[in-house]
C-alpha cells in the first residue's frame, strides 16, 4: 500500500512536471532571444552630401565658427590659430569676410556656417582678437628691433632674457605660431652672443642678482632659453 502510494506520487509529479515544462517553453524561447540593441534599432543618419563648386570653400578648416558668433566673453587671440576659410583666423581680412558672409547666405545652413543673422557678431569677435594680438605682437617687434641694435655685451643678454621670462606672460594674447618665431628669435640671438663673446669673458654672462656683491661669470650653456614654453607649432611671422 505504501509503495503503490509512492509508485502514484511519483506518476502524478511527472505529469506535473511535464505539463509545466510544456507550458513554460514559450516563455523559456522568447527569454533566449537577445532584445535588439539599441544601435540596431535606430535607423542611420545618411552622410551630409559634400558641397561643391563655390560652396566648397566652406569651411575650409575647423573652426568653430557658430560656437565663436555666440561668445559673450570675446575669442582669445590664442585661437586665432583656428583655421576657416583655409586661413588662420588672424589673416582674415575684409574681403574675406565679405566673402563668407555672401558664400553663408547662398550655400545654405550647416554646423560649419555661420547664419546671416549672425554675421555682423561673428566678424566683429574675430576683428576684436586679431587686434588684441596686432598690438602685443607690434610691442614684441619693437623690443626685437631695439634688441638687434644693440652691442654683444651684456646688457643685449639681458634684455633677451627679459623677453624671454616674459613669454609665458604674452601667451593670452598671441598665437602658438608668434610664441615658436619669438622663442626661436631669443634662443638664436643668445647663441649670437656667446658666439661673439671671448670665453671667460663676464661680459657675456647672465647679469648678477641685485644683492650680489660681486659678478660671478657662468658658463655660457647655462643659460636657460625658455623654449619648451611653446607647445603647439603654429605658424610663423614674417
Amino acid at each position: 500500500m505504501v509503495v503503490g502510494s509512492v509508485k502514484a506520487f511519483g506518476c502524478g509529479a511527472l505529469a506535473m512536471l511535464l505539463a509545466w515544462t510544456v507550458g513554460a517553453s514559450p516563455a523559456f524561447a522568447q527569454g533566449a532571444q537577445r532584445p535588439p540593441s539599441p544601435a540596431a534599432a535606430r535607423p542611420s543618419t545618411p552622410a551630409a552630401p559634400a558641397r561643391t563648386g563655390e560652396c566648397a570653400a566652406l569651411p575650409g578648416g575647423r573652426a568653430p565658427v557658430q560656437k565663436i558668433a555666440t561668445l559673450t566673453t570675446g575669442l582669445s587671440p590664442r585661437d586665432l590659430d583656428l583655421v576657416y576659410f583655409s586661413k588662420p583666423l588672424a589673416e582674415l581680412t575684409e574681403e574675406d569676410f565679405a566673402e563668407i558672409a555672401a558664400l553663408s547666405k547662398r550655400c545654405g545652413a550647416g554646423s560649419d556656417i555661420v547664419p546671416e543673422d549672425k554675421q555682423p557678431a561673428f566678424q566683429q569677435i574675430v576683428r576684436d582678437a586679431q587686434k588684441l594680438r596686432r598690438t602685443a605682437l607690434e610691442k614684441v617687434k619693437r623690443q626685437m628691433t631695439d634688441i638687434t641694435t644693440l652691442p654683444i655685451a651684456r646688457d643685449k643678454l639681458t634684455r633677451l632674457n627679459e623677453l624671454s621670462e616674459n613669454l609665458n606672460l604674452l601667451e593670452p594674447v598671441l598665437t602658438r605660431g608668434d610664441l615658436k618665431y619669438t622663442a626661436t628669435w631669443i634662443a638664436q640671438q643668445m647663441q649670437g652672443v656667446y658666439d661673439g663673446t671671448p670665453k671667460g669673458e663676464a661680459t657675456a654672462t647672465r647679469p648678477p642678482p641685485a644683492a650680489s656683491a660681486q659678478p660671478t661669470a657662468a658658463p655660457a650653456a647655462e643659460t636657460p632659453v625658455r623654449n619648451a614654453r611653446v607647445r603647439i607649432p603654429g605658424g610663423e611671422e614674417d
